[in-house]
């Protein structure tokens, strides 16, 4: 999920001229119980979204491991935009 939105977020970054990046914070576990078409939707529309909102700066993805409990970890998704904006 990540590598695709982060492949997708190298080209539309590119095509306008906007540095990019993806953070990884934490060891994520190997499976996540998750609708990774949602998931991967989801991210690549507000990337998107930023990406065309962005004049100029950067845009970064960053996946954090939240809590971990035995068998289960929370991930939180966010995504970050600095620069200058177009309205």
């Amino acid at each position: 999920i990540v590598a695709t939105v982060k492949n997708d977020m190298a080209l539309r970054a590119k095509e306008r001229g906007i540095d990019h990046a993806v953070r990884i914070e934490g060891p994520l576990p190997g499976r996540v119980l998750v609708d990774p078409l949602r998931l991967t939707q989801v991210l690549l529309r507000l990337s998107s979204q930023m990406i065309r909102m962005v004049g100029q700066g950067q845009i970064a993805l960053l996946v954090q491991a939240q809590s971990s409990k035995p068998q289960q970890t929370t991930l939180r998704f966010i995504l970050e935009a600095s620069g200058f904006y177009v309205a």
